[in-house]
């Protein structure tokens, strides 16, 4: 891998790193620092792909007490059937979303990044339904 190769990575990560725990997209930043540096093609969305799932991830990984008191809590906390409640709620509403714009992706061909894109922005909805 040339050295380039991995400046470039490396600026993804901070761009990641930087607009996870954020309130924006980091998504959004991922696609838009893609553009700037001139990175397209298969190979680059893979790395986006990867690259946030890594970050998912660490989010994951942070929250993991909060999902954990969560589930065993369930039956008996009211705030725990509340957080719960809502993931379900943002998890239902996101399958709406995703389900409304199926015809229209179809009728584009954005393919199957763009499915991962919606995912991700999925994901992000459960995020904020769950945490606020």
């Amino acid at each position: 891998m040339p050295d380039t190769d991995y400046l470039t990575a490396g600026l993804l990560g901070i761009v990641e790193g930087l607009t996870e725990f954020l309130p924006v997209s980091s998504t959004g930043h991922l696609i838009l620092a893609d553009a700037l540096l001139g990175i397209e093609g298969p190979e680059s969305k893979l790395f986006d792909i990867v690259i946030q799932l890594g970050a998912i991830l660490a989010v994951c990984w942070v929250y993991r007490e909060r999902f954990v008191r969560a589930a065993a809590g369930l039956t008996s906390d009211p705030i725990a059937q509340r957080f719960v409640a809502n993931i379900v709620v943002a998890f239902i509403a996101a399958l709406f979303v995703v389900r409304t714009l199926v015809d229209f992706i179809s009728r584009h061909g954005f393919g199957v990044f763009a499915w991962y894109r919606i995912i991700v922005g999925a994901i992000a909805l459960i995020g904020l339904a769950a945490f606020r």
